[in-house]
């Protein structure tokens, strides 16, 4: 299924992205136990949507063991402030996606993963350019205000 069905239908995901845009929101522990479920399905619906490998979903979350990256897929962590804030700016990065290619699934599929000639890239895809540092969420960041700019 097309993950931009949920942002269709889930007017809340759409709404929490647009307020971690700007990383201003610091969540209760109420709202980051309510928000964690649907965020982190959310996401996961996004990685089947771009083909992401294990690697590549651990990277985007911040997870350094596969077996913290099963808990996630599970649903059993109740994520804090700044997971839903990263989280936030890939359904931006999603969301983005989806309307600059809104009559070609391929297309948004395949952005993150093709070759892509801005200079901020360097002839890499934003995956390999987010995959190639130490601080991916800078790099997370940097990708979501290219495709805002």
């Amino acid at each position: 299924m097309d993950p931009g069905y949920f942002f269709r239908t889930e007017k809340n995901i759409s709404k929490f992205s647009d307020q971690v845009s700007f990383g201003r929101i610091r969540f209760t522990y109420e709202q980051r136990r309510r928000f964690s479920g649907p965020v982190l399905r959310a996401f996961f619906n996004i990685s089947n949507f771009w083909k992401l490998n294990a690697k590549e979903e651990m990277r985007l979350l911040g997870v350094k063991s596969y077996q913290g990256l099963g808990r996630r897929r599970r649903g059993k962590v109740i994520l804090t402030s700044n997971e839903l804030v990263w989280l936030g700016w890939i359904f931006i990065i999603y969301k983005k996606l989806y309307i600059l290619f809104s009559d070609d699934a391929d297309s948004r599929r395949d952005w993150m993963k093709k070759p892509n000639n801005a200079p901020m890239f360097g002839g890499k895809s934003a995956m390999e350019y987010i995959m190639d540092t130490d601080m991916p969420m800078e790099r997370i960041l940097s990708v979501r205000n290219y495709l805002k700019s």
